[in-house]
């Protein structure tokens, strides 16, 4: 493989495909696959496969406020799939500037969720027009240990404390 330039950190793209993981790898590594015009979505997904057009150009400004957040500005020509160069995990979420007005499917898939694309980037269904948003990491499992880490010092605390009434009572031993 070799670059002939710097790969965008987001594009835009208007056609997907609908593959499963070995067939997304194969197609991945052809050189003959356009990746700049068409997107990999997996089976299972609800995406719907659809061929745009073959070139769109779409302004798109990208911000790192802070690691777990990236603010996203785009002016989508038409319906079609923001591509991330982020790592597509379980937790990325839309949290969108302005009140969300429903909008309908965009390729089968609801608009303005977080997607896996190309194996492992992140895709998100946008509508035409300008679009503000923060695309924000927050996994739940982060959550989950949160309470059982604070479960688990409150009773700590409270086996230490229950311990120390009892030695006072049986005289301080």
């Amino acid at each position: 493989h070799r670059l002939n330039g710097v790969n965008p950190r987001a594009w835009f793209v208007t056609s997907a495909r609908v593959e499963d993981d070995t067939a997304a790898l194969t197609l991945l590594a052809d050189h003959t696959f356009d990746l700049e015009t068409t997107a990999l979505l997996p089976t299972g997904s609800g995406a719907l496969a659809t061929r745009g057009e073959e070139t769109v150009a779409a302004a798109i400004l990208l911000e790192r406020p802070s690691p777990e957040r990236l603010r996203i500005r785009v002016n989508a020509p038409g319906d079609g799939l923001l591509l991330l160069a982020e790592n597509w995990m379980p937790g990325w979420r839309v949290e969108a500037e302005t009140e969300s007005v429903p909008h309908a499917p965009i390729l089968g898939l609801p608009a303005f969720s977080v997607q896996r694309a190309n194996l492992t980037l992140i895709a998100i269904p946008l509508p035409a027009g300008d679009h503000s948003f923060d695309l924000v990491y927050a996994p739940a499992s982060v959550a989950t240990g949160l309470w059982i880490s604070g479960a688990t010092v409150a009773l700590i605390v409270a086996l230490a404390g229950m311990r120390s009434v009892v030695r006072r009572r049986r005289g301080g031993r």
